[in-house]
């Protein structure tokens, strides 16, 4: 698989089309969440792979990632190579209030690439909490 992916990016490197620089974007399919609630956050880089590091990632503390995967995505079309690498989280409110996630940000040959925050609205749950087996409620 490593060395299939070598031989894609150099393939792509010298391709004009592999110059146009990388760019890097976040969505969430929601913004507003009752606490319990989950939010699938993407984040998509596309372009030149060269010398591209990804900061880390950190979450506020009123998320939990519970679950990600990557995927990547590499096309050969008339003029070149275009390939993206989308990383997915799905994240899981835990209390309420307004929350920003991002910006994420690459760098690019020493040059730093970031994406806009994104802000979370967490309504407090219209559910009442999970009973425990132990608990009990008289009426």
């Amino acid at each position: 698989m490593h060395r299939l992916l070598a031989v894609v990016l150099a393939v792509a490197a010298a391709s004009p089309a592999w110059a146009q620089g990388v760019n890097i974007s976040a969505t969430v399919d929601q913004t507003r969440v009752d606490v319990g609630a989950q939010l699938t956050l993407t984040i998509t880089i596309e372009g030149a792979f060269t010398n591209v590091n990804l900061k880390p990632i950190e979450f506020p503390q009123a998320f939990h990632v519970v679950a990600q995967s990557r995927s990547s995505n590499i096309s050969l079309e008339v003029g070149g190579v275009k390939r993206s690498v989308s990383l997915l989280y799905v994240l899981m409110a835990t209390e309420p209030g307004t929350f920003q996630l991002g910006p994420f940000q690459i760098m690019h040959h020493d040059t730093p690439l970031a994406t806009d925050p994104i802000e979370i609205t967490v309504n407090k749950s219209a559910l009442p909490p999970k009973l425990r087996k132990q608990e009990r409620y008289l009426l």
